[in-house]
């Protein structure tokens, strides 16, 4: 439940180790499910291009892994399709990423 929280650790996961594929995976699922929080505001709307800017970067970072790459680039096809999927529905977004601006 404490999705804001968990965003902050994972945005300093990435200022220390921004190629780390499962930390940008991470962040794009907290990102595109804030909307679970229980008090709904401004602050629970899920942003969809920040989820879906870190799941594409995930995507790339796994496909030129030699180490890391298939379970990794498999998680990330799916949550990319989701992703987009909830953009095309409509969902808004309104909060700003340390990494990207919309």
């Amino acid at each position: 439940g404490k999705y804001r929280h968990a965003v902050t650790l994972w945005e300093d996961a990435l200022c220390r180790v921004g190629s780390h594929i499962n930390s940008h995976l991470n962040l794009a699922v907290v990102h595109s499910n804030l909307s679970l929080l229980l008090h709904k505001s401004s602050a629970t709307i899920p942003d969809l291009q920040a989820a879906k800017w870190h799941c594409e970067r995930a995507l790339q970072l796994a496909r030129n892994s030699s180490v890391e790459g298939g379970d990794y680039e498999k998680k990330g096809i799916r949550l990319l399709a989701q992703i987009e999927q909830d953009i095309r529905e409509g969902c808004e977004t309104f909060i700003q990423s340390k990494f990207i601006t919309v």
